[in-house]
């Protein structure tokens, strides 16, 4: 099972990444109240940056040739899990494209240290940083030019450009391959892309207004909780749930582990979970992933009569996303662990590092667990006694 974060940046979460720094919610959490003026095909800003500190500088986009302008922090966990699969597309395709990784929002007010610490960060990523690497600087100017023009409020954003120097699509990172094979080929339809584009910009605005809505309730709950006083908080995270539900992931979560983890409760726990499941993220992949995650949570001993509810949850999720099935595939794969049948786990896992693509470290997680799986069917298929899975 990946990373959790993960999972909520492919599918959609309110926050872009979950990481310390200077951010809140997203990581950068910038202000994004006016209109988008940077769009898919739109024309590309040129790349105006402090320093490159590795690799070709970039300063204008060359005709036929495809780039991706990609936005990141060394604060942000999310971002920094992106450079090895960055640089496994950028060596796939070789001269066909040009990955520019701009560094941004660095701290809150920058000084004469913040480039060295950028360089020496780098520096000491070695090959996971195998592209151009841009420091934007005090003056944000490709910031402003990409990430606030086009009203982005979290990081990690790419935005590729086509051939002919125009924005094709703009998204997060993990998900980008599919409409960079299309760019490549000549075969993106970058009309369908700018409605696409409108349409979550008109999302984004929605989920603001609700979020506004939400805060006062959110402040109540998490004040509880924080202080220790998780049973108080409980009921008030219910009603939060079933009042945002696409701001309760967070708390769904915590809502069942606690359940699980520290009150040993499987019929509390099993209650959230089934409400969750069948009303209010019955058809929503990612609260019903959140479900089975809690459930199965690595760090806790799940309870054998809760495996078939996050079966139950990772199922239905499987079922209804359409696109990014990886990390839903993988949890699977820790259900059917836990519930003793490792060789179904180990073909699952497998499932899931044939959806993994070029993303070498989500691989090298999965395939660590594999071996995990492996190890435990063989012995199951020579009738040894095996302690309970963890």
């Amino acid at each position: 099972m990946l990373k959790l974060t993960m999972r909520l940046v492919v599918l959609g979460f309110t926050a872009l990444c979950a990481c310390g720094g200077i951010a809140s919610a997203n990581c950068g959490d910038q202000p994004a109240d006016e209109e988008a003026t940077l769009f898919p095909g739109a024309a590309a800003p040129a790349i105006q940056v402090e320093e490159f500190v590795k690799g070709k500088e970039v300063e204008s986009f060359t005709p036929g040739r495809v780039y991706v302008v990609e936005f990141w922090a060394t604060w942000c966990g999310p971002c920094v899990e992106r450079f090895a699969h960055l640089s496994e597309i950028q060596r796939a395709h070789g001269n066909a494209i040009t990955i520019v990784g701009v560094n941004i929002w660095e701290e809150k007010e920058y000084s004469d240290k913040t480039s060295t610490k950028v360089r020496e960060f780098v520096k000491g990523q070695g090959d996971r940083m195998q592209y151009s690497v841009a420091y934007d600087g005090a003056a944000a100017k490709t910031a402003s030019a990409y990430m606030q023009a086009a009203q982005q409020t979290g990081i990690p954003t790419a935005f590729i450009v086509d051939q002919k120097g125009r924005v094709a699509w703009i998204g997060h990172p993990a998900v980008m391959e599919t409409p960079l094979e299309a760019v490549l080929k000549g075969e993106f339809d970058i009309e369908n892309a700018k409605a696409e584009f409108e349409k979550s910009m008109a999302r984004r605005a929605e989920a603001r207004k609700e979020r506004l809505a939400a805060q006062p309730l959110m402040q109540k709950w998490s004040t509880l909780w924080s202080a220790g006083k998780k049973d108080e908080a409980l009921p008030l995270m219910a009603e939060f749930v079933g009042r945002w539900p696409r701001f309760g992931y967070d708390p769904a979560y915590k809502a069942i582990n606690y359940l699980l983890a520290e009150k040993h409760d499987s019929v509390g726990a099993r209650r959230w979970a089934d409400r969750l499941i069948d009303d209010v993220y019955k058809d929503n992949a990612s609260g019903l992933y959140v479900v089975a995650s809690a459930i199965v949570d690595p760090d806790i001993q799940t309870p054998s009569d809760m495996l078939d509810t996050a079966r139950r949850a990772i199922n239905r999720s499987i079922e209804i996303e359409t696109e990014n099935k990886l990390d839903l595939v993988a949890t699977l794969a820790r259900v059917e662990f836990l519930k003793g049948d490792a060789s179904a786990a180990a073909a699952t896992q497998e499932r899931a590092i044939g959806l993994a693509g070029s993303d070498v470290e989500a691989k090298k997680e999965l395939e660590s667990e594999l071996v995990k799986y492996r190890a435990a069917a063989m012995e199951q298929s020579r009738g040894e006694p095996n302690s309970r899975p963890k």
